[in-house]
């Protein structure tokens, strides 16, 4: 079975490979795309379309972040002088 929304023009070749290929395959390019954008974009936060979220929930910012806090895992995060921070880094 093939969806009928395959564009098969990008499609060189097709290889049949496991599912335990495929799992490892698939966690392997996962890890080595999404470490360098961890690295890139933690800590980062979105203030340009904050205040449109903020309005569009009905809320200040001081009771956005005292409920998202309630929701941080003490186990990943712990709170520093500067705000929370994690606990290891993405290795």
């Amino acid at each position: 079975f093939l969806p009928q929304n395959v564009d098969f023009s990008v499609i060189d070749h097709f290889e049949k490979v496991t599912d335990k290929d495929a799992a490892i395959m698939t966690r392997r390019i996962t890890r080595e795309e999404g470490i360098p954008l961890i690295r890139r974009y933690d800590q980062e936060f979105p203030k340009k379309y904050f205040a449109e979220f903020l309005d569009y929930l009905g809320m200040d910012k001081e009771t956005f972040f005292a409920i998202a806090d309630k929701f941080r895992s003490p186990h990943l995060w712990k709170k520093g002088k500067d705000g929370w921070e994690l606990r290891h880094q993405v290795a």
